[in-house]
């Protein structure tokens, strides 16, 4: 019996060093704080030379640095390789000071070998104050992030646009394939901000009450980050997932060359969808539909609305366009319950009434608007002046 449980213990402690660290990582995660899970592996540590070294890098794998004291790290300063051990980064700035978010970047040189890594908004913010510091940029780059395979960047604190330079020198790691965005206004995020010879991202994840982004940002997030992988819209918080698109050239609506922008099917999560056009230009048509916008929905959409910066489209048009475009009976998702207009009073009303309408482009959304509830399982669809936009 002591024979058989003795070579139970052989062929566990044979096992490969990774399946060990996890099994490490495993028993240590019931203490309820730091203190305890550290006592419990040195104990671990204690029974042999193997556990002790399984011990030692389980000690050093995980580090967070929110303070500039959290810089002061004896245990991975006694032995200069501990610091390779290091493989998740969990980076922060409680005091919101300008001086300690720099000596905190300056600490990221210091571990080559991290695989994931996490920047909170209260870091970020205060780095971008820090402006007689090195930036947070000069230590975000491929030499130091080499092995980096997954990110979380928390930015739903901030006030200001997601640095976007910040963005493209993380996205230059050469094994990233894990990106994650919490709270991004990503307007003015486009493809050139990317790097030409960089493997596209496998997971992109969108963590957000609202994202803001605009024709190049969906474009960008679209067609390049997750054309090998997936494309997620999460929510942190009980609201349903939303995405709001700030479009500076409503053409990109109706022109068909601009049709693959819109390609929204992989958001599978998007509950609601909110696009809006702010200026109106001179080649505007006078017979328009969205049809790029609500080509391509996902599954599991419930909401869209439009605010247009000029009169209100061509239902009747749209919903020749949605018919050429199905692939099955319904023009839209089945989900989708409330489809919502809201257009520049001035165009078609004035003061709530007709504006000299012609009859006929009353009858053409009439039709439109028969045809399109006729073939969709909309409960709501709106067609609204509002002379405040």
């Amino acid at each position: 019996m002591a024979t058989s449980k003795l070579a139970q213990r052989c062929a566990l402690l044979s096992l490969p060093t990774e399946v060990l660290l996890n099994i490490v990582d495993f028993i240590a995660e019931d203490p309820p704080s730091e203190y305890l899970r550290e006592q419990a592996l040195r104990r671990f540590g204690d029974t042999c030379k193997l556990a002790r070294s399984l011990v030692e890098r389980a000690l050093c794998q995980n580090l967070k640095l929110l303070l500039a004291e959290h810089c002061n790290t004896p245990f991975l300063d006694a032995h200069q390789y501990r610091r390779h051990f290091v493989k998740h980064l969990i980076i922060g700035n409680a005091t919101g000071r300008p001086d300690d978010a720099a000596a905190i970047a300056e600490c990221i040189p210091r571990y080559p070998a991290i695989e994931y890594l996490y920047l909170s908004a209260d870091f970020i913010t205060s780095d971008r104050r820090a402006a007689h510091k090195p930036p947070l940029l000069s230590y975000l780059n491929p030499t130091n992030l080499s092995r980096l395979c997954k990110c979380d960047l928390d930015y739903h604190q901030l006030t200001h646009k997601v640095p976007h330079s910040q963005l493209a020198e993380i996205l230059k790691a050469p094994r990233l394939a894990e990106l994650s965005i919490d709270g991004a206004d990503l307007r003015g995020f486009h493809q050139s901000c990317l790097p030409h010879d960089r493997p596209a991202l496998k997971r992109l994840r969108l963590r957000i009450g609202a994202c803001d982004v605009d024709e190049q940002a969906i474009s960008a997030i679209l067609s390049t980050l997750a054309v090998s992988g997936t494309l997620e819209l999460d929510t942190r918080w009980d609201f349903p997932p939303k995405l709001l698109l700030h479009l500076e050239d409503a053409v990109v609506l109706w022109d068909e060359k601009y049709r693959d922008i819109f390609d929204m099917q992989r958001l599978e999560g998007l509950k609601i969808l909110k696009v809006i056009t702010t200026k109106l230009y001179r080649d505007v048509p006078t017979v328009w539909c969205p049809i790029n916008a609500l080509a391509k929905l996902p599954d599991g959409i419930q909401q869209v609305t439009f605010e247009c910066d000029y009169h209100g489209p061509d239902l009747e048009l749209l919903a020749n366009k949605l018919a050429s475009n199905a692939v099955h009976d319904n023009l839209l998702p089945a989900s989708l319950k409330r489809l919502n207009f809201v257009f520049k009073a001035g165009w078609d009303w004035v003061e709530g009434a007709p504006a000299e309408e012609d009859q006929l482009v009353v009858d053409r959304r009439l039709r439109g608007i028969d045809l399109i509830k006729a073939r969709s399982s909309l409960q709501q669809l709106s067609y609204t002046p509002d002379p405040e936009f």
